[in-house]
């Protein structure tokens, strides 16, 4: 698991991956030429996370309702109708 390591019985993660993310998903957004910056495309995304070899690992691939189990998706649910309470 990339960015989450074990230490004695404490789990700690490394938020720099959501930030590389979003700086890659902001390079590649259309909405940097409607701001007068130079406009960039998905190509020099993909080349800027290969050159730091950004390649995360989650520790689970559920992240989407498409990947979830039907069981999960209901669970997940759930928690958030609970945690509004």
């Amino acid at each position: 698991m990339t960015g989450v390591k074990r230490d004695r019985r404490r789990l700690l993660q490394a938020a720099v991956a959501s930030g590389v993310g979003a700086g890659l998903a902001a390079v590649a957004s259309p909405a940097r030429a409607e701001q007068g910056r130079q406009p960039l495309d998905a190509k020099v995304a993909q080349a800027m996370r290969l050159a730091v070899e950004y390649d995360p690992d989650p520790p689970f691939d559920t992240g989407t309702p498409e990947k979830a189990s039907p069981e999960l998706r209901r669970l997940a649910l759930r928690l958030i109708a609970d945690s509004a309470r």
